[in-house]
């Protein structure tokens, strides 16, 4: 009965699970490439104006990359969901075609019959 669900439900936490190791694999391998680059542009600047100015350099730098970090992750996303979009775009979620909307037509339209009748 509940087969296909149940299938679509596994098939969606494999997928989520082979995104999400991946994701990690990216990211581990990213930071290793960034560690590189930054002991070579420590190597390069400590080589020009020496250790402590470089020190001083990169501390600050990684300090304003935070505040701008955290400045960005306090305001909410601006794009709406997929999911949303997908539900606005379709004609058939207005509430007006929904079962209940139909059904309340119905009713209105049967009291609106009656009310007319008696006033005659």
């Amino acid at each position: 009965m509940f087969g296909p669900q149940l299938n679509a439900l596994r098939f969606a936490a494999k997928s989520f699970a082979r995104r999400a190791k991946w994701s990690t694999i990216a990211a581990l391998l990213f930071l290793i490439g960034l560690g590189f680059l930054m002991s070579a542009a420590w190597i390069l600047l400590s080589k020009q104006f020496g250790p402590v100015p470089t020190a001083l350099v990169a501390g600050i730098v990684f300090i304003v990359l935070g505040l701008l970090a955290y400045a960005f992750s306090r305001y909410p996303p601006r794009v709406i969901p997929r999911e949303t979009t997908r539900e606005m775009q379709n004609p058939f979620n207005n509430p007006a075609l929904s079962l209940a909307g139909l059904a309340n037509a119905l009713i209105l339209g049967v009291f609106a019959g009656r009310a007319a009748r008696r006033r005659r």
